[in-house]
């Protein structure tokens, strides 16, 4: 459940840094990704050995549903506190790097020295789902702008 959160958390602290360039009509996964920050709206865990999921997105604490995340052009990766900060958090909350697989259909995402691989489920330009698959079972995360 650390890793949902902190992917979630990420995330949304990228979208805090990114420039903000004209992309209207930018359908390239580099460029929708890296246009604007994220923040989180759903996250849903699923045990492979059963249909149904859990939502893990009701439960998170209010400070945390509006942290943002900003994938940089450099690679730079964030995840920041949103306009209400949680109590005793830093505004800067995760730091790391980031890359788009060969063909562009996941994210890999490193911090503190580990590097994860989420799938893109959907990317538009308002919408990110991405789906981080564990030993047993799989995270997906949706983000808007």
């Amino acid at each position: 459940m650390n890793r949902i959160i902190f992917f979630g958390l990420s995330i949304l602290t990228a979208g805090l840094f990114s420039c903000k360039k004209e992309t209207a009509g930018a359908t390239d996964p580099f460029t929708l990704l890296t246009k604007d920050v994220w923040i989180i709206t759903a996250n849903t865990y699923q045990k492979d050995s059963d249909a149904s999921t859990t939502d893990y997105f009701t439960g998170m604490p209010d400070c945390s549903k509006d942290d943002e995340y900003q994938f940089l052009t450099d690679g730079k990766y964030y995840q920041t506190n949103g306009a209400t900060p949680c109590p005793g958090e830093a505004a800067i909350l995760v730091t790391g790097s980031w890359q788009l697989s060969a063909n562009e259909k996941s994210i890999f995402l490193t911090t503190g020295g580990t590097t994860e691989q989420y799938e893109i489920v959907e990317l538009t330009q308002n919408k990110l789902v991405t789906r981080l698959r564990m030993d047993r079972g799989s995270l997906t995360s949706t983000y808007t702008h």
